[in-house]
């Protein structure tokens, strides 16, 4: 039975690329508040940028960390990308390296003292970019910042490159030549990225074992203790002005924009849903994927991306940060992922889920009525939001 669930009500999304909103308007409503005092500014910093959550926050990060930066510092310079073979943060370092615009205690350097890491031509890629996974020292820090993005348009979005960092060479080749999406997202190796990336391996590598439950909670553990920053990628003008009232530094239009758009190559799920127990893709009811897709095809990075969602939900009451009604459909109950795909044992686990709901719990019923009856209807009755 599929289960339909409130983030399948919400807005068009987009399936490849980051998902970004009206610049300007969007801008001007993220202005300071008086009597909120961001946090003290961070020190020794470091991204964990997981592939296909948003490159573009590079224009964020990188001017917060180094504030001597012109403005003329941002991601997009097309010829010195070409020059550094397609490697946008690694471009916008050779032009303006950090030696000459950081201070010394304004990136990590705990990435450099890796053996197998210090022949890296550029260091501060390792604190920036790179996409390597959490170092166990840092694992405590709270001097990280990362992006997490729904499972499922994730993997959407990596689909047409058949993405895998860190996949060793001989299984990538393999991968290239599936010409399928479920075959794709099912490919070994492919799936768990989040998780794996907040657990020390990289995002493409088949582990000796099996994740399992354990992993899934340390991965959610470790997004309260190492990370002082944790963005959502469907809410990323909300994320972008999350990271400014709560950490501090001068905002700016172009942090909005999508340096690295993606192409509209999945013709097959951006006007179809997944039937992925029949291995089957058939016309959507509303045009749109969810949670149901994401718990079927990655469901540790499910529940990971709801301890993060709740996270970033909290953080931004908080902070004061306007966020559509649509934000509160996408937080789901355990009985509900479970009941509908019992085969995954993360999903039904109460060691998972008390570790999520420990990071915040969404208001009941009535609040949400009063904040929206659309909101309140999709809560009681999924299947029938009259």
């Amino acid at each position: 039975m599929r289960i339909s669930l409130g983030w399948h009500r919400t807005q068009q999304i987009i399936l490849v690329g980051v998902l970004v909103a009206s610049v300007a308007s969007q801008h001007s409503t993220c202005l300071r508040i008086p009597g909120l005092t961001p946090s003290t500014k961070l020190k020794r910093l470091f991204w964990l940028h997981i592939p296909k959550t948003g490159t573009s926050f590079g224009n964020t990060v990188y001017p917060y960390a180094c504030p001597r930066l012109p403005t003329t510092a941002r991601l997009g310079n097309q010829e010195q990308e070409r020059q550094e073979c397609g490697m946008i943060m690694r471009a916008l370092l050779v032009q303006f390296p950090p030696r000459r615009y950081c201070d010394p205690d304004a990136l990590a350097n705990e990435f450099s003292s890796i053996p197998a890491l210090q022949k890296k031509r550029h260091p501060a890629l390792l604190a920036l970019s790179g996409h390597l996974p959490l170092l166990d020292v840092l694992a405590d820090s709270r001097r990280g910042v990362v992006m997490i993005r729904s499972p499922i348009h994730r993997l959407v979005s990596g689909y047409p490159f058949r993405h895998a960092n860190g996949m060793p060479s001989r299984q990538h080749e393999r991968l290239k030549n599936i010409s399928s999406f479920l075959g794709y997202a099912r490919f070994p190796g492919v799936s768990d990225c989040q998780t794996k990336m907040l657990t020390g391996r990289h995002c493409g590598r088949v582990t000796k074992s099996p994740l399992g439950s354990m992993d899934a909670v340390r991965a959610i553990r470790r997004l309260k203790t190492a990370f002082a920053f944790v963005g959502i990628t469907e809410f990323w003008s909300e994320s972008i002005c999350l990271f400014h009232r709560q950490l501090g530094g001068d905002s700016g239009e172009l942090e909005l924009g999508n340096v690295r758009p993606g192409v509209h190559a999945m013709n097959e799920t951006s006007r179809c849903r997944l039937d992925v127990k029949n291995q089957q893709v058939k016309p959507a009811e509303d045009g749109r994927l969810g949670v149901h897709e994401s718990a079927a095809l990655d469901p540790l990075d499910t529940v990971v991306y709801q301890a993060a969602l709740r996270l970033f939900l909290e953080r931004c009451q908080h902070f004061q940060v306007k966020l559509p009604s649509e934000a509160l459909l996408r937080v789901v109950t355990p009985e509900a992922v479970c009941r509908a795909h019992p085969e995954h044992q993360v999903l039904c686990s109460k060691d998972v889920w008390e570790a999520i709901e420990s990071v915040w719990t969404p208001p009941k019923k009535k609040k949400l009525s009063r904040l929206n009856p659309a909101v309140a209807r999709i809560v009681e009755d999924p299947q029938n939001p009259r």
